[in-house]
């Protein structure tokens, strides 16, 4: 849904801030493919998560980043509420800090 153009953009990664999204959508269709149901979280300006989603029967926030980037408003919606698990999908390795969890982006498929 991308203007002409975009594809060579994506093979050559000169997307930007677009990757994002497309990045977003890719997790979006993964997770729908699996069954769950999609929910994103905002609160006003100050917190955004990009979807909320049963894991194991436990809520979890889902924080999609193209890089390696921080997911500041997921460890505040974390704090607010002990009950919500979190993880972080990104193009680095798996790890855990802050009490989210963090998977390639490839990953997603088995969540």
């Amino acid at each position: 849904m991308l203007e002409d153009g975009a594809q060579k953009d994506i093979i050559d990664d000169k997307m930007g801030m677009g990757k994002g999204a497309i990045y977003e959508n890719l997790i979006a269709s993964m997770f729908a493919r699996l069954g769950k149901s999609l929910y994103y979280y905002a609160d006003g300006d100050r917190l955004e998560v990009d979807f909320v989603v049963r894991i194991n029967g436990t809520i979890t926030g889902v924080e999609v980043k193209s890089g390696r980037g921080k997911a500041n408003s997921l460890k505040v919606a974390m704090s607010e509420n002990e009950r919500i698990a979190g993880i972080k999908l990104t193009s680095g390795n798996i790890g855990s800090l802050d009490g989210i969890t963090t998977y390639p982006l490839y990953m997603a498929m088995f969540l």
